[in-house]
């Protein structure tokens, strides 16, 4: 079976395609492992356990602050 991401809205997507070059990569080539696998076949260290049910998408989580701009 083939999945489909769709994005929620387009400022959504453009808001991923001005992540930092490593980490917005990283992002669509984990969207494409699930596209191509789906969510239950793509597991760690790509996807990680969120609770009740939900996926979390694993990116380098300390990189996410700049991403963020957080400090």
């Amino acid at each position: 079976m083939s999945w489909k991401i769709e994005f929620y809205s387009n400022e959504v997507q453009d808001s991923i395609h001005a992540w930092p070059t490593g980490i917005g990569e990283k992002f669509l080539r984990i969207i494409d492992l699930i596209e191509d696998f789906g969510p239950a076949d793509v597991g760690s260290p790509h996807i990680e356990p969120f609770g009740k049910g939900l996926k979390e998408i694993v990116l380098a989580r300390k990189r996410m602050r700049e991403v963020l701009n957080e400090d």
